[in-house]
């Protein structure tokens, strides 16, 4: 089973969403050029290996070199085995899904951007007037809809009754704004557009006279089915307006790096097929952005031991897809040891980051999953995943755990979700395959830990829910040293939500305070509540997912040293002892480390991966203008050990740093540039 030929549903959990868009300004969205790729300046071979691609180039020439430079992808994909590709800066629209059968690397030239698209420029002669309205005659680009199939499985269920339209795999964008597309051409008006394929005509409602109008007639820019593709690496690039995703990685040891992928279909940027004669193992996606993709920024199955680290998945799900289904920031199913560490997760109309139908031994920790409509970390229908030190702020839940097995949760910090955290086993019944499997659809095993659940927007700050045949006691194994705080104590007017065999209400004990549940379940004897009073724990508690959720005032903050002794294992992802009693929540206090990265805020500028480090750092550093920047590495007694100055660029830039000579521990990484700063924790280890 797996998201080429089988589809899973979620819980329908409406009730726990946000409202799309409330912290979104009412704005056209950025085009893919807006948006942007992260400026890069990797090194090109001198050993005869590289091989260059210009847009005015020449696919009669040799590639050698810039002066025979080839003019298409698609040419390059036959350079010899172990080939370094160096992508001059510009648009390429050649490539509509072929198999890449051996081991590249593909990487633009220094400081500029390439874009990989999956569209066509129509040329304004190309349009005429038609009853008022404007065409394109000859169109024949046709896809097959999302309910009938293509690269990706069959999925009717994915399509919302209310959006009949995100069926439809077309794309058209004017002057890189995406239109909406109507079914009707009754109903085609500015912004939008219909397809006509009966009469091979593409219509639009805005004038496009003098404007750069472009559709997708491509599905996939490039798959890897075959074993010699693995070990290749695709990295600085954008690929933007491909119908279905923009790679279908399919074999072990890939690596995508400081790539764009925007505004593509369904499939979003990256599609781990699992259906293979080789499986997606060991694939490395680091460093890059997923935004604005028609229903998920990344998704597939069987990417055993995949690494997702300092990437950004953001406002995914723009076609508005059945978020019940696979809408994501992404999505992985079928998989044994994910790992998923320092990601941000933020504003998809969806669910943010989705484990979901048999993923095994996964590791979720020090992300920011915040403004998503659904969970923000949702864990379901799996076993064995350790989620720890994640901040999740203004989701429609914070963290969620359903049919699930072996879950572990330390150290989160869940601020302001409709509810913080969801616990819960409904009547799901395996197949025997999967209850072979170890696949039992039960809750049980639970964790939880060392967290701060503050502040609600519904009615429940925890949840829990089982049939009324059983207890929720039967999901957790222990519950403990938690921290709950609330405004005022009637929001919520529950603090947990209790599955309870036989009592009124639909099975369920509604307790208002903590010392009442703790009495009557004997769990959180360590936990404590506190309600009526401003909030006591973070520096900047801001709702919206724009503050500053490190502790304040040291020793006096109710969370210092409040936390149970962590187990090696999480004492080791999150940088601390193990052994002794740690600060609640996923930050230290204050000055270490700042979550938000809104506009305007330091934390902005600053990401680094992968974390922990063990030979090469990259340090990911936005900067608004060309200016001197200072990279330093402190210990933990903030004495710099590293110190680089570095000339930075308008956008993204990455430094490397080499860190394999620094003894293993905790620092520091403070970035300075123009009058921004910023500080993020690093973990060394060797």
């Amino acid at each position: 089973m797996h998201l080429f030929s089988s589809r899973f549903a979620s819980l329908a959990l409406a009730v726990f969403w946000t409202a799309a868009g409330t912290t979104a300004a009412a704005q056209a969205p950025p085009s893919a050029e807006q948006i942007g790729i992260k400026t890069t300046s990797y090194p090109v071979p001198t050993d005869g290996t590289a091989r260059y691609v210009k847009p005015d180039g020449d696919d009669a020439q040799d590639g050698r070199t810039l002066a025979t430079a080839w003019r298409t992808v698609s040419k390059a994909l036959s350079a010899p085995v172990g080939s370094t590709i160096v992508l001059k800066g510009g648009t390429y629209r050649d490539l509509t899904g072929p198999n890449l059968n051996r081991r590249l690397t593909f990487q633009p030239a220094a400081g500029e951007q390439v874009w990989i698209k999956g569209s066509v420029q129509i040329p304004n002669a190309e349009w005429a007037v038609e009853g008022g309205r404007w065409v394109k005659t000859g169109w024949t680009t046709e896809f097959q809809r999302v309910s009938q199939g293509g690269r990706l499985a069959p999925c009717p269920k994915c399509i919302d009754a209310d959006h009949p339209e995100a069926d439809y795999r077309d794309m058209v964008f004017v002057n890189g704004v995406r239109q909406q597309q109507v079914l009707r051409l009754q109903d085609l008006a500015a912004g939008t557009f219909y397809v006509d394929a009966a009469a091979d005509k593409l219509y639009v409602g805005s004038d496009p006279r003098g404007k750069t109008v472009e559709a997708t007639v491509a599905s996939t820019a490039l798959q890897t089915w075959n074993a010699p593709a693995a070990g290749s690496v695709f990295r600085g690039l954008g690929f933007a307006h491909f119908a279905e995703m923009a790679l279908v990685l399919a074999v072990n040891n890939l690596t995508v790096e400081n790539c764009t992928f925007a505004w593509n279909g369904e499939g979003g940027g990256i599609g781990f097929p699992g259906g293979g004669s080789v499986l997606p193992e060991d694939n490395v996606v680091r460093g890059s952005t997923f935004t604005y993709n028609a229903q998920q920024g990344l998704g597939g199955a069987k990417a055993h031991r995949l690494l997702l680290e300092g990437n950004v998945f953001s406002h995914n799900n723009v076609e508005l897809f059945a978020r019940i289904w696979s809408a994501a920031g992404f999505k992985i199913t079928n998989a044994d040891g994910q790992v998923v560490r320092n990601n941000i997760i933020e504003d998809n109309d969806a669910h943010g980051a989705w484990l979901d139908v048999d993923t095994r031994n996964a590791t979720v920790v020090g992300n920011v999953a915040r403004r998503n409509t659904a969970f923000g970390i949702f864990f379901e229908i799996s076993r064995g995943c350790l989620i720890a030190g994640n901040v999740c702020v203004g989701n429609g839940v914070g963290i969620g755990v359903a049919n699930s097995s072996d879950a572990r949760l330390y150290n989160n910090t869940l601020v302001s979700n409709n509810k913080a955290l969801l616990i819960k086993e409904d009547n799901r019944t395996p197949t025997p395959g999967e209850l072979a499997a170890g696949a039992s659809y039960l809750t049980r095993r639970t964790v939880v830990k060392n967290n701060i659940l503050a502040d609600a927007n519904s009615g429940i700050l925890f949840d829990t829910y089982r049939a009324c045949s059983d207890t929720a006691k039967a999901m957790i194994t222990a519950l403990d040293y938690n921290a709950y705080y609330r405004a005022a104590a009637s929001q919520p007017a529950t603090l947990v939500k209790w599955n309870v065999p036989q009592t009124s209400r639909n099975c369920h004990t509604f307790h208002a305070a903590l010392p009442a549940f703790a009495g009557a379940t004997g769990f959180e004897g360590k936990g404590f509540e506190l309600s009526g009073a401003p909030n006591p724990f973070f520096v900047n508690p801001a709702a919206d997912g724009a503050g500053d959720y490190r502790l304040k005032g040291g020793s006096s903050n109710p969370a210092h040293r409040r936390g149970q002794p962590l187990p090696q294992d999480v004492a080791r992802l999150l940088g601390v002892p193990a052994g002794v009693p740690v600060d609640l929540g996923a930050y230290p206090t204050a000055g270490a480390v700042t979550a938000s990265t809104q506009p305007g805020h330091p934390d902005e500028v600053l990401t680094l991966y992968p974390n922990p480090a063990t030979n090469t750092l990259t340090v990911r550093v936005r900067a608004t203008a060309a200016q001197a920047g200072c990279v330093e590495l402190l210990d933990v007694l903030a004495r710099p050990v590293v110190r680089r100055s570095v000339a930075l660029r308008p956008g993204e830039n990455a430094v490397s740093v080499d860190v394999s000579q620094l003894r293993a521990g905790v620092y520091f990484v403070r970035v300075h540039h123009g009058q921004q700063s910023a500080n993020r924790r690093l973990v060394v280890t060797h």
